[in-house]
């Protein structure tokens, strides 16, 4: 359920910023850095390719860092009273909590989010470009 509504929001997300735009105008683009028919050298922007998946990582690491922190919290602040209140089975609540944490921490970070979004579809489409010259020759 949560990975469905994740998904959502990031569809949500990606349409309302317009970054759609970015990447279809991105793959019209592609066709003039590298032809239909043209030799293709597949080979040709592999260090390219790797250090983009390693910045990729690095973004989402980032992008995510907020509500990996409060998760966090959340798990120790409800491991310590678990453990100094047992009556309480708090780890049952535990999701409900989270869930609700997270779409609390959502709503301040939606207009940084969709900027990063936007960022990072336009980073997408330069990427996809030199990669495709990369291999056009």
């Amino acid at each position: 359920v949560l990975g469905h509504a994740v998904t959502l929001y990031a569809a949500a997300l990606f349409f309302a910023s317009g970054a759609y735009r970015t990447v279809i105008r991105g793959l019209f683009l592609t066709f003039d850095a590298l032809p239909p028919g043209a030799d293709f050298a597949p080979f040709g922007g592999v260090r390219h390719l790797v250090s983009v998946a390693g910045e990729a990582l690095v973004g989402a690491i980032l992008l995510t860092f907020p509500f990996l922190v409060l998760l966090f919290f959340i798990d120790l602040t409800s491991a310590l009273l678990a453990r100094a209140v047992p009556q309480l089975n708090l780890f049952v609540h535990g999701l409900p909590l989270k869930l609700l944490a997270g779409n609390f921490l959502l709503v301040p970070f939606a207009g940084v989010l969709a900027f990063a979004f936007f960022r990072i579809a336009d980073r997408f489409v330069e990427e996809m470009l030199v990669l495709t010259r990369l291999a056009g020759g």
